[in-house]
Parts: structure tokens; C-alpha cells; sequence
């Protein structure tokens, strides 16, 4: 049950890191406080 928790979580925060980093790479052109998606 342990490794599943595991797998979940770090499945989780590799989903947010690419999420986070393709985001900031399609608004490349927009400045850091605007909120274009």
C-alpha cells in the first residue's frame, strides 16, 4: 500500500514540474505577473 502512496506522490509532483515548466515556456513572450495561461 506504501509503494502505491509513493508512486502517486511522485507521479504527482513529475505532473507539476512538466505542468509548471511548459507553462513558463508558452509564455515566454508575457511578462511574470500577467495571468495568460
Amino acid at each position: 500500500m506504501q509503494e502505491i502512496i509513493t508512486y502517486i506522490a511522485v507521479g504527482l509532483a513529475v505532473f507539476f514540474l512538466v505542468k509548471k515548466f511548459f507553462i513558463k515556456k508558452n509564455n515566454k513572450g508575457c511578462n511574470t505577473d500577467c495571468n495568460c495561461s
